[in-house]
């Protein structure tokens, strides 16, 4: 049994391997870390699906799906890809 982190909830827990590799599969293997998970717009949304596909928030906060992107959500995304 693992302890109940982010770490092994994004990246190790075998409950949820195929919702992880949808999750690893969106983000590549180059950002499939929690640091870029959770603090570039790509990552974050990722996650909210990986959250949303496992369904483990949702009876506390119900459907977390992210919204669509938006123009300006795009340019800053694709500016974040070229760095």
């Amino acid at each position: 049994m693992h302890d109940e982190t982010v770490h092994n909830f994004l990246l190790v827990c075998p409950t949820f391997t195929r919702q992880r590799d949808a999750l690893h599969l969106e983000v590549g293997p180059c950002k499939y870390n929690i640091k870029h998970l959770l603090n570039d717009t790509q990552g974050m949304r990722a996650v909210l699906k990986y959250i949303t596909h496992t369904r483990c928030f949702e009876q506390t906060f119900g459907d977390v799906t992210p919204p669509r992107k938006r123009g300006n959500e795009r340019r800053i995304e694709q500016n974040q890809n070229q760095t």
